[in-house]
């Protein structure tokens, strides 16, 4: 009866707390939340991820079965809230270069359709395109496994019993929003310049030559101009996606290791 309740307090609890911590981080990192990874599959393996990190926590940690109901769950609760802030930080640039590609799809004309029509599905085709790429980036640099890594140091920061923490979560969020933000604006910058170049030639050609269609014929152009400038664009987005997700990373280490 002893080595049960050894095992519950030492083993299945503890676990319970890791399992949540590793859910969190499922929950927001870019690679681990992709719909490409079937929900089964994600379960088991944070499943057999948390049992893994059990191993390798420092000893002696505990969870007596005498604890009150409420502060288990409001350490399970904390561990999520961790987890979910590791890989908030990496979907951070996502959600930045994803709001680059809408900006593109604005700027190229790409939108109208839900100007026109409320109904239509809001997705933006090169903001899409631009998540992929910088997801490529992000897993060929092995960010997935250096956030997997930064959420086993995260134990030492943080233990699996957080009971009554608190941390400063608002602060958090809005100075990485605020980051995001930026982010996107100089991702996008050089195709808003450009296409306010554009959009002034055109007002400059409606002027001089006022039979001529600028609507019919400016769509088509920015969609070439903007094509030309993304192609173009894409060396120096990869090179910049690199940069950021060394950022990330290191945004990620040091919200560990305060």
């Amino acid at each position: 009866m002893q080595d049960i309740l050894n095992f519950l307090e030492s083993k299945f609890l503890v676990w319970s707390m890791i399992l949540t911590r590793v859910a969190g981080l499922f929950l927001a990192t870019p690679f681990y939340m992709g719909w490409f990874i079937p929900i089964l599959v994600k379960v088991f393996l944070a499943i057999f991820l948390s049992w893994l990190v059990l191993y390798s926590i420092p000893p002696g940690i505990t969870i007596p079965l005498s604890t009150s109901p409420w502060l288990i769950v409001n350490g399970m609760i904390n561990n999520f809230l961790i987890g979910a802030l590791i890989g908030f930080i990496a979907y951070m640039l996502m959600s930045a270069v994803m709001s680059a590609g809408g900006i593109f799809s604005i700027q190229m004309g790409f939108m109208m359709a839900s100007s026109f029509d409320p109904t239509a599905p809001d997705i933006p085709l090169l903001g899409n395109y631009m998540y992929m790429l910088a997801l490529y980036v992000f897993v060929s640099l092995k960010g997935h496994i250096i956030f997997y890594t930064i959420l086993l140091d995260s134990f030492k920061k943080f233990p699996v019993n957080l009971y009554g923490s608190h941390f400063n979560i608002i602060d958090f969020l809005i100075k990485k929003s605020e980051e995001m933000f930026v982010i996107a604006l100089q991702l996008g910058i050089t195709i808003i310049a450009f296409m306010l170049i554009v959009t002034v030639l055109l007002g400059i050609v409606s002027r001089l030559m006022p039979q001529i269609n600028v609507f019919m014929v400016g769509i088509p152009l920015k969609i070439l101009v903007g094509l030309i400038i993304f192609l173009g664009m894409i060396p120096i987005w990869t090179e910049a996606l690199e940069f950021l997700t060394s950022k990330m990373i290191n945004y990620a280490q040091n919200f560990i290791s305060r």
